[in-house]
């Protein structure tokens, strides 16, 4: 029977797993990452699942040159500076990816990456995207062709500055 009074209520019920899940990084939010453009709905909604929320405040190591490399990361947040020896490298901005090679067979990290200011970055570790490469996951050859993309700009900009040096 309807009426003007009647009143429908609507429970959603959540694992776990879903409840600890930051809800403020939507799908929406990861299309603006270039580095998942072009990823299906359900690809996003994977990554999702796959990435862990890290926040760092100003000044923060986030990884140190030498040591394991096991997580990969996009930052969301903030700017982070990648040194070596003491010497920065490059600076990291909001919606890039940093630390990739964790996501290869390198061991080490070659890189020490600190916050600039207050950073949030998903991170993916590197065993869950080895789980991806195993189960043959659309997701895994996006991330594969996309790391591939970057590590060839990083190689064409430092042979533009190299030809820069005077000989």
């Amino acid at each position: 029977r309807g009426g003007a009074d009647n009143i429908t209520a609507l429970v959603i019920s959540m694992s776990r797993h879903h409840q600890r899940i930051n809800a403020s990084m939507p799908t929406k939010a990861l299309r603006k990452f270039s580095f998942l453009e072009g990823c299906t709905l359900d690809e996003l909604r994977a990554f999702w699942n796959l990435v862990e929320v890290r926040s760092f405040a100003a000044g923060d190591t986030i990884f140190s040159e030498g040591e394991a490399a096991d997580d990969f990361y996009l930052l969301a947040e903030g700017m982070v500076e990648l040194h070596r020896a003491d010497r920065c490298l490059a600076v990291i901005y909001a919606g890039e990816p940093f630390g990739g090679m964790a996501l290869t067979a390198e061991n080490q990290r070659t890189t020490t990456a600190i916050a600039i200011d207050e950073c949030k970055a998903l991170a993916l570790r590197q065993h869950r995207f080895f789980q991806l490469i195993r189960e043959q996951s659309p997701l895994a050859n996006h991330m594969l062709l996309r790391m591939f993309a970057n590590a060839v700009q990083i190689v064409q900009k430092q042979n533009i500055k190299i030809a820069d040096i005077p000989h």
